[in-house]
């Protein structure tokens, strides 16, 4: 594979992955509730089920479970449902001293893991930059690894960002606030991923 080949493909995959939607609202809701820690679980928990589902799209799997309508729906009505569960329980809970382990890493996992359209696009954007002179593994694990790499930078931002909001918001009469923007943002990552495809 040529290096501006390469090069090209990082970029409109950083530019695709700065688009906001389930990943970036859920990394957003969740660091603004729970801090930046807890929005960088998200962003490993999102990458985590990306790549297994992107390993799974390059066997073929991805491509049957998109084509299945009933398997995709049922698939990806499971994790808009935890999401906005996730979001509304951050709303009923605003402003209260939460004992509980944040759940950054699943909710981040389940918008990786529930997304299989997204995951075939993925296999049928990266189909155009392999040489089929080539090897194929090869060049679908350098891009696989790219894409992932632009998506975790781009994710880190956007939590860098969040957590520089909530820094400015957070003071005690501002902490219910932070929270329902936090569960606000959760739940509407859910309802993206439940109008998505």
């Amino acid at each position: 594979m040529a290096f501006e080949t390469w090069l090209w493909f990082a970029i409109i995959y950083a530019a695709f992955s700065a688009i906001p939607g389930p990943s970036v609202l859920a990394v957003v809701g969740q660091t603004l509730a729970h801090g930046v820690a807890n929005g960088l679980r998200c962003v490993v928990g999102d990458l985590a089920g990306g790549v297994i589902m992107v390993s799974l799209g390059f066997a073929g799997l991805g491509a049957i479970l998109a084509a299945s309508d009933a398997g995709f729906q049922a698939v990806k009505w499971v994790g808009t449902l935890y999401l906005v569960w996730l979001g509304l329980h951050q709303l009923w809970h605003a402003g209260r001293n939460k004992k509980e382990t944040p759940r950054g890493f699943v909710s981040g996992f389940v918008i990786g893991i529930v997304n299989p359209k997204a995951n075939a696009f993925f296999i049928a954007f990266t189909a155009q930059f392999i040489d089929p002179a080539l090897p194929g593994l090869p060049q679908f694990l350098i891009l696989g690894a790219t894409s992932m790499g632009m998506a975790g930078i781009v994710l880190c931002c956007y939590v860098a960002g969040a957590g520089y909001l909530r820094r400015l918001l957070f003071t005690a009469k501002a902490r219910k606030r932070t929270d329902q923007l936090g569960g606000t943002v959760l739940v509407g990552s859910g309802v993206a991923l439940g109008l998505r495809g």
